[in-house]
């Protein structure tokens, strides 16, 4: 906008591997950065309040991301599938993080001082990641998973209760399904 407080748009296949955003942006558009294949670091204004859903989305080379104190809010998919964003410090003042802020990101640390509610998400969402990271390693050995949302896992079939009862012949190739129970439910914070 003219006034320079909100990005709306960083366009997918823009030159450039970094971007700093002027300390002038206090508001990001969902989808503002969605697809920045190239964008390796970004730098955040200094009076941004949100980073909304789906903002970094599959901005697959995204390595750093400096996140100032003025941040309370990372929506949800803020960060799917970053898979090269390895790091990430998140300050006391980020206290509302949706649980799916940054699924996909697999490799992820994340930093946060203890007893705040950045701790907590991660802490929780390293549990998650380890747990994926075992069930992927059974998944390769034959068996077929859900993910913590009870999705079906990427590239499985998940066999049905009519499945099951169907007799087994000596070459049929189905799987057996695990589920795995949900670790974090937002909806029930015990």
């Amino acid at each position: 906008n003219r006034d320079r407080s909100e990005l709306i748009q960083v366009f997918a296949g823009r030159i450039g591997d970094d971007f700093d955003m002027p300390d002038s942006v206090t508001r990001v558009e969902r989808y503002a950065f969605w697809g920045c294949d190239d964008l390796e670091y970004v730098e955040l204004s200094s009076h941004l309040a949100e980073i909304p859903e789906y903002s970094f989305s599959n901005c697959s080379n995204l390595e750093e991301f400096s996140i100032p104190y003025s941040v309370r809010k990372i929506g949800a998919k803020a960060f799917e599938d970053c898979v090269s964003l390895s790091y990430i410090s998140l300050p006391v003042s980020v206290t509302n993080i949706h649980p799916t802020a940054f699924d996909g990101c697999y490799d992820l640390s994340i930093s946060a001082e203890e007893g705040t509610p950045a701790y907590e998400f991660a802490r929780v969402f390293e549990s998650n990641n380890i747990l994926l990271m075992e069930k992927e390693e059974e998944t390769v050995s034959g068996n077929v998973i859900g993910n913590i949302y009870k999705d079906t896992a990427p590239g499985t079939q998940k066999v049905t209760e009519e499945d099951k009862k169907k007799p087994k012949t000596d070459n049929d190739e189905r799987k057996s399904e695990e589920v795995v129970p949900d670790i974090y439910d937002p909806s029930n914070p015990s």
